[in-house]
């Protein structure tokens, strides 16, 4: 599950062209930290999609499956 929370970091990136732990801070990393721009544009399926791929927890994130089911409920408009 680790490479999920790495595809999260990315995938948050990508949408928001940042890191999703300001400065690379090692205690945000650790803590968790981070914050979702107000401005933007993103559906709250894909904001709880990349919520569950960076929780800290391991066993509360996404699996890659769940991954991909939640990508395939967006690109279909359904709830999460």
């Amino acid at each position: 599950r680790t490479d999920v929370w790495a595809l999260g970091c990315c995938l948050y990136t990508l949408c928001f062209l940042r890191n999703c732990f300001e400065e690379n801070s090692n205690l945000a990393i650790l803590s968790g930290s981070y914050s979702i721009p107000a401005d933007h544009d993103f559906a709250p399926e894909m904001l709880e999609l990349i919520s569950r791929m960076i929780c800290m927890d391991a066993n509360q994130r996404a699996s890659i499956g769940e991954v991909l089911e939640c990508l395939d409920a967006i690109k279909n408009g359904e709830q999460l």
